[in-house]
């Protein structure tokens, strides 16, 4: 299944990915470095396994 993001759709996809990136730089901001670095790591990880495992579906 191939997905396409209307104007609008993409203007909101776009608006939301900066306010989550807004509030998570706000979560993160007090935060040691090496356990941002640790932190950073793990998303890293989560997202690169959703990217590339099979859906469940």
């Amino acid at each position: 299944m191939r997905v396409t993001l209307t104007d609008a759709g993409r203007q909101a996809a776009t608006a939301f990915h900066a306010d989550l990136g807004a509030a998570l730089g706000e979560l993160t901001a007090p935060m040691p470095a090496a356990d941002l670095e640790l932190f950073q790591r793990a998303v890293e990880g989560i997202l690169t396994r959703c990217r590339t495992s099979p859906s469940s579906e």
